[in-house]
């Protein structure tokens, strides 16, 4: 019988093993680099341009691809690829479309997905009682676009002091005339024509009680004294006083960019306006911002006091005074 040799076959299976095993081991350690520098991605902070929060809108209908070209538009994140991945090792989550406000401190990709869970069209609007309406117009550019605010400002339903200062939710869709439309709503909801009955037992028509609501909105911080404050006011007026409040005088010389600037004594003799209670006796022509009901309530109840002056000094604390004499001692001891 003639014996083959089987050296070289096993040499050549040895050789096959080996270079199978070295494939094998390449790629293991190639796949465990490419997990590494995925991890790493992910999770490594996002450097915004700018600090605090940063608003991002996924439209509907926008795939992983078209949100992973945004994110790269935006700066957020380097490779859309990173965005698929992760989507696609974790089939449960999914990237719901809406506006979003997110804080830039910290932020990660993972973190930046996790937000994106919870989508909403909707926007939470909310009015600061004692803004005018053209604040009003600046935060609903900021809020919800040019557009928008200038549509808002322009309809027939604005009317200042009667756009009730609340937090109302919308749709980014929302029709801008609706909201003004639900604002003067809320009014008449929340101001009862009951109140406005008792004022009318106090010989104040509605439109005086705005008014005068509007001013003590912006005169008196402190709630518990705004009655007796009213009172004052309501005094001057129906005795034909000057009601000599500064924040009428800062209504007449606001501007964009700031609406409530400061006045000094010559601006109190100076500023040509209807506005100007310093100069003109009686109310303003129309109210100077939208106020609380805390301040319509208070107009209504006002309380009768000797008082003709207030001030509210520097420690807070709110003096008054039967005499200009001793008006112009708290003016001195306490501004």
């Amino acid at each position: 019988m003639e014996l083959i040799d089987e050296k070289p076959k096993r040499t050549l299976s040895s050789k096959l093993t080996i270079a199978f095993c070295g494939f094998f081991l390449v790629c293991i350690i190639s796949a465990v680099l490419v997990y590494a520098y995925y991890l790493n991605e992910i999770n490594a902070p996002i450097n915004t341009a700018s600090s605090g929060k940063i608003k991002l809108v996924i439209e509907k209908g926008m795939g992983v691809s078209k949100v992973g070209e945004y994110l790269k538009n935006q700066k957020l994140i380097k490779y859309p690829l990173m965005l698929k991945a992760y989507m696609y090792l974790n089939p449960k989550m999914e990237l719901q479309a809406g506006y979003y406000e997110v804080d830039s401190k910290d932020l990660t990709l993972v973190k930046l997905i996790e937000v994106f869970q919870k989508g909403s069209f909707e926007r939470k609007l909310t009015f600061i009682e004692g803004w005018r309406t053209e604040e009003y117009k600046d935060y609903l550019e900021k809020q919800m676009g040019f557009e928008f605010a200038d549509k808002f400002s322009k309809s027939n339903y604005v009317k200042e002091g009667y756009m009730f200062p609340d937090t109302y939710i919308v749709d980014q869709s929302y029709d801008p005339g609706n909201l003004a439309s639900w604002m003067r709503n809320t009014f008449d909801k929340k101001v009862s024509e009951e109140l406005f009955a008792k004022a009318e037992l106090r010989g104040l028509s509605k439109d005086e009680v705005i008014i005068i609501a509007s001013i003590l909105e912006r005169e008196m911080n402190i709630h518990s004294e705004r009655p007796m404050v009213a009172g004052i006011l309501i005094k001057r007026w129906k005795s034909n006083w000057a009601i000599q409040a500064d924040a009428t005088v800062q209504y007449a010389k606001g501007f964009s960019g700031n609406w409530w600037p400061k006045v000094t004594r010559e601006d109190l003799r100076k500023v040509d306006s209807p506005y100007n209670t310093y100069l003109q006796k009686g109310l303003p022509p129309a109210p100077i911002c939208n106020p609380s009901l805390n301040s319509i309530e208070a107009v209504v109840k006002y309380v009768e006091t000797p008082y003709w002056f207030y001030i509210t000094g520097s420690n807070g604390v709110t003096r008054y005074a039967e005499t200009l004499e001793k008006h112009n001692q708290n003016v001195t001891k306490y501004l």
